[in-house]
């Protein structure tokens, strides 16, 4: 009798495991699927800014509730926040970009929104992004 309950409980597991593995995408399924969710293109993953006290000229809030930053005249970089920060950055005005002393901004580091601090998961630079946003604009006026 015991050995039936072990057999079946083994069997259960088998079973419970197989179907959560079919259930979570492959690899690059996600990659492609986290890659179409955002309207950006990427240049360069997980990159820095040096020198960034100095050098972020502006920042806005991007099409997919990222932080846009604008680096002197023509460099953008998209920092992807917590999703509680994200989902309220629209509302904010007031953002500060917490740099640490050696004076580089990555991934790992904090900015502080309307006085919460607010972890960078990523922080990549992309292309222009006002083509995205122009695009998505004329999407929307055309519904």
């Amino acid at each position: 009798m015991r050995t039936l309950i072990a057999a079946g409980a083994a069997l259960i597991t088998l079973i419970a495991g197989g179907l959560a593995a079919a259930d979570e995408p492959t690899t690059e399924a996600a990659a492609a699927t986290e890659e179409a969710a955002s309207p950006y293109t990427v240049i360069e993953e997980n990159a820095h800014i040096a020198f960034a006290n100095r050098r972020i000229s502006s920042f806005r809030v991007g099409l997919d509730r990222s932080l846009i930053l604008r680096v002197g005249a023509s460099r953008y970089y998209r920092a992807e926040l917590d999703e509680s920060c994200a989902r309220d950055l629209r509302w904010e005005i007031d953002i500060g970009v917490r740099i640490p002393a050696n004076g580089a901004l990555q991934r790992g580091d904090t900015v502080v929104i309307d006085g919460r601090r607010c972890f960078l998961h990523s922080l990549d630079e992309i292309a222009d992004p006002r083509p995205a946003e122009q695009a998505a604009q004329a999407a929307e006026n055309q519904q």
